[in-house]
C-alpha cells in the first residue's frame, strides 16, 4: 500500500476568483481576518455586500428569468444557504417566481399516530389544518411548493448507493402525485435521474 499526499486543490485550477475566495475562507478559518483587540466580527469584501434579498437572488442567479438560462451547469454552480427555515421558505418562494409554470404543493402526513398503549385524548381533536401549520426546525416543512425545472437540495441521505445524499443538488424533472423525479446535478451520480 502506498500513501499519497494531496497537494493541489483541483477545484481552483484556472479560476482566480475561486482561488481568492478559497484564500479568504482559509483566513477566516485561521482567525487571521480578525485584528488584535478588535471585534470578533468578520468583514466581508465589498463585492459580497447586498442590500436586499432581491439583490442577493439577482447576484447569485443573474438573469434567471431569461428562458434557457437555468441550465444544469448554471444551477449546479449556484446556491444560497440560510440559517433559518423561515428565511429559506421566503428565498425559495422568491426564486421560484422566476421560473415559468404552475406551482405544485406537496403536503406532509396529516394525522397523529398514537403510541401503542398510550391514550391521549388531546391529540384526537387536532385538525388537519393545525397539523399542517406546524414547522419544526428538526423536520421538513409541512407544505412543499415546487415547480418543474426548479433546483432543489437533498437534506437527508435517501439513497446513498444511488447518489441521493444530504447536500446533493438536483433539478425537478417530473412532478408526480406524491413523488418528485430529479436529475442529479452534483455528487457521484450527477446527470442521472432518481
Amino acid at each position: 500500500m502506498q500513501q499519497l499526499h494531496l497537494t493541489q486543490n483541483m477545484c481552483l485550477q484556472g479560476d482566480p476568483a475561486a482561488a481568492d475566495f478559497a484564500a479568504w475562507r482559509l483566513q477566516i478559518g485561521e482567525g487571521s481576518t480578525i485584528e488584535e483587540g478588535h471585534s470578533k466580527e468578520i468583514e466581508f469584501p465589498a463585492n459580497m455586500h447586498v442590500c436586499s434579498q432581491a439583490q442577493l437572488i439577482e447576484k447569485v442567479y443573474p438573469q434567471l428569468d431569461i428562458p434557457g438560462q437555468a441550465t444544469d451547469e448554471y444551477l449546479r454552480d449556484r446556491t444560497i444557504l440560510a440559517g433559518q427555515n423561515d428565511d429559506v421558505l421566503v428565498l425559495n418562494k422568491n426564486i421560484m417566481e422566476k421560473f415559468s409554470g404552475q406551482v405544485k404543493s406537496y403536503l406532509s402526513v396529516d394525522e397523529v399516530v398514537e403510541e401503542a398503549g398510550v391514550d391521549n385524548p388531546e391529540t384526537a381533536n387536532l385538525s388537519v389544518e393545525y397539523l399542517q401549520s406546524l414547522n419544526s426546525a428538526s423536520l421538513p416543512v409541512s407544505k412543499l411548493d415546487v415547480k418543474l425545472g426548479c433546483p432543489v437540495m437533498v437534506l437527508q441521505n435517501l439513497s446513498p448507493s444511488q447518489g441521493v445524499c444530504n447536500g446533493t443538488r438536483a433539478v425537478i424533472t417530473h412532478l408526480g402525485e406524491r413523488v418528485l423525479e430529479l436529475r442529479l446535478l452534483t455528487g457521484t451520480a450527477a446527470g442521472q435521474f432518481n
